[in-house]
């Protein structure tokens, strides 16, 4: 069951990159240490494929700012900034990238980090199972082994060495994520009431026990998984003694293995892999495909690199250059059949298959029929719908060559396409409006709302099928891209007519979205508010969008105080009697504008990689330098209509003329509130998001 062997991830040439960015910041980090307070290193608290939490105590109040780049990319973006100073701070880093790398530092701080996003369900990645390891250690290991996440299996995951590596990757323990930040704001004793958890990543699920005594059925339930494995203590078994015993004796003792087993006759395609054993001498046991390996003795060094791929896991034994296949090893892919692939590619379906079906016809006994037969049932299934053929040829494929590196894809579609059998009709008409037609619209609104009328159609037919919540549900979020009324309208009624779907269980979440997406923030408030309570689980992403709709309530509404100040001010310069302006004033104002343009352009082009895009910045220059000249303007016109003219028709009275450099220098502030204001609706109307750099 040992060799020598290990699969390595991705190309060498990205993992080189990654490898080495990842040194040189360790380095970088390690070199600022003595200057960075250890309550200042961020932490990953959770990362997503397209969104990273980050946290950190500082000792002072502020409102924290991210920025961040991908490892491709060399400009910096900026994350939201906090909507008030705090010395708790939390970040969500939005709109990444599946399965990237990215870099990030704290506002002022030169120390950069790094992470690697989500992969999606069928991209492979590693981690790292530790224990008795120290945080350096364990730093080292993750830039040599390209670990996305780490499990610690020991009280050092609280040690001060560990800090760095929590700015890294989100770090892991049987009890929950380790997190000195978590445990500030809610207790250290937080984590030790969860009993048995679950962690999901890529197309992976982890189960942890800490009570074995209670049925794990809910937590296998992964529909999203192609490989579950489970991590257990021996301490939770019994003695070491009783543990290593189970390992070496009878199958039906084995922890959760009857329970396993079940699940894994009931979901072929999602079947429990591995159960990995802490705290007991390395043992090996393959029981009924489920592989039960203990990790290695309490109290000495173990490190473990698990490689999680859609047809393969394999657990690797660091220092003891030792590799255990924990799921099956696949074979290479393999291409058949030249001209059949062609004819797919053209479009010509039929003839593709009767190339294929030749082929399998004329080369029986060939290694390559396998692969033939899983060609035809993807042509049935993705390309002509003809779901019950589809079927039929997965079916024959796992039946014929049930050991085909295919058969686990295979079993897969198997498993979909049985689970929606009775539902053929719905399911062709469904996935060729959302594959095929969909595309053909080209974004066009009217063509869309055709296509998803359509869907709606096949819903109310077959309103009693398992598959309308999940057209339901889709088309919803197709309107949320640009109806957020029908959007919400198409939500309740998923939630109402389906109640218990997987699908209807974050609908308050949803509606908060699609109103906040929609600018609608006071409602989008509302509705957040509503699904804390709805939804408590999610309490943390919720309060962040919280935030960010406060934060955007505020701006609008001191983009209307702005609107007021400007046309106030403007109306009472140009109304006033004298009507208008004088010549000069208007020649004055012109020239203040080119000239006060020319510098902020200049100024601008200085830093010009602030701005998304050249004619941003162009606008914004044009914009500044507008609202300087028109507040030199409006101010200079009123204080010759209204001071000048006091001070003339008061001459003989010396209290005001004693006091027109006074009134003087409130007509000058006045003219600074102009431009203020002009100057924060420039931003507010070209890109609200730059008003982040300025603390709204």
């Amino acid at each position: 069951m040992l060799n020598q062997k290990t699969k390595a991830n991705g190309s060498f040439i990205n993992r080189m990159i990654v490898v080495l960015g990842l040194m040189l910041l360790w380095n970088l980090a390690a070199c600022n240490t003595e200057t960075t307070e250890l309550n200042n290193w961020p932490e990953l608290l959770w990362v997503t494929g397209s969104e990273a939490l980050v946290a950190w105590v500082s000792d002072t109040e502020y409102r924290g700012e991210i920025f961040f780049r991908s490892a491709q990319d060399e400009q910096e973006q900026k994350a939201e900034e906090e909507n008030i100073p705090s010395r708790f701070h939390e970040i969500m880093l939005k709109g990444l990238s599946s399965n990237t790398s990215y870099f990030y530092r704290l506002k002022n701080e030169e120390t950069s980090f790094m992470f690697q996003t989500q992969p999606d369900w069928a991209e492979s990645f590693s981690f790292l199972i530790a224990s008795n390891i120290h945080g350096d250690d364990i730093m080292n290991m993750i830039m040599s082994e390209m670990s996305h996440f780490v499990i610690s299996l020991d009280s050092l995951s609280r040690e001060k060495s560990m800090a760095p590596v929590r700015a890294f990757v989100p770090v892991l323990t049987a009890s929950g994520q380790s997190s000195p930040f978590q445990e500030t704001l809610q207790g250290s004793d937080h984590y030790q009431k969860i009993n048995n958890w679950f962690y999901d990543w890529g197309g992976l699920r982890l189960i942890f026990i800490n009570k074995p005594d209670e049925r794990i059925g809910d937590l296998l339930k992964a529909s999203q998984a192609h490989t579950i494995g489970v991590v257990i203590n021996s301490q939770v078994l019994g003695n070491k003694e009783e543990v290593a015993s189970l390992l070496t004796g009878d199958c039906y003792h084995l922890p959760f293995y009857e329970e396993l087993t079940i699940f894994n006759q009931d979901h072929p395609s999602q079947k429990a892999s591995f159960v990995l054993i802490s705290g007991v001498d390395r043992q090996f046991l393959n029981c009924n495909d489920i592989v039960y390996l203990s990790l290695g003795d309490e109290g000495l060094k173990s490190a473990l690199r698990v490689d999680i791929d859609v047809e393969y896991a394999s657990a690797y034994f660091l220092y003891d250059d030792e590799e255990v296949s924990l799921k099956e090893l696949p074979m290479n892919r393999k291409l058949t059949c030249e001209e059949c692939r062609h004819l797919a590619d053209k479009g010509a379906y039929e003839k593709s298959i009767n190339a294929y079906q030749d082929f399998i016809a004329q080369n029986q006994g060939h290694f390559q029929i396998d692969d033939a037969y899983y060609a035809i049932a993807d042509i049935y299934d993705e390309k002509l719908f003809q779901l019950e053929d589809a079927l039929n040829w997965y079916q024959r494929l796992l039946k014929e060559y049930p050991a085909s590196h295919l058969a686990s894809l295979a079993t897969q579609r198997i498993y979909y396409l049985e689970t929606y059998k009775n539902d053929f009709v719905p399911l062709s008409r469904f996935d060729r409006i959302r594959k095929i037609e969909m595309a053909k619209t080209k974004g066009e609104e009217k063509n869309v709302c055709e296509n998803l009328r359509a869907v709606e159609e096949i819903i109310r037919e077959y309103h009693d099928s398992p598959l309308a919540p999940v057209m339901k549900y889709w088309v919803a979020k197709q309107y949320k891209l640009f109806d957020a009324d029908q959007a919400i309208l198409v939500f309740k009624e998923l939630e109402e007519n389906y109640p218990g779907a997987l699908e209807a269980q974050e609908i308050a979440l949803d509606i908060g979205d699609t109103l906040y997406e929609a600018g609608r923030y006071y409602q989008a408030k509302e509705a957040y508010v509503a699904a804390l309570d709805a939804l408590p689980d999610l309490e943390a992403t919720i309060k962040a969008q919280l935030l960010r709709s406060e934060r955007n309530i505020n701006r609008r509404n001191l983009a209307i105080a702005a609107w007021f100040l400007v046309i106030l001010t403007m109306g009472v310069s140009i109304f006033s009697r004298p009507l208008g302006f004088d010549g000069k004033s208007l020649i004055f104002a012109l020239l203040f504008f080119i000239i006060f343009g020319i510098i902020v352009f200049f100024a601008a082009w200085l830093i010009w990689e602030q701005f998304t895009s050249e004619s941003e910045m162009i606008l914004l220059v044009i914009f500044f330098s507008f609202a300087a000249a028109a507040g030199v303007l409006f101010s200079k016109n009123i204080y010759h209509k209204y001071v000048l003219g006091i001070i003339a028709k008061n001459s003989s009275n010396s209290l005001v003329s004693g006091n027109n450099l006074i009134m003087g220098l409130l007509v000058v502030v006045k003219g600074l509130v102009l431009f203020l204001s002009a100057w924060y609706l420039s931003i507010f109307h070209i890109n609200e998001h730059l008003l982040v750099a300025f603390g709204f």
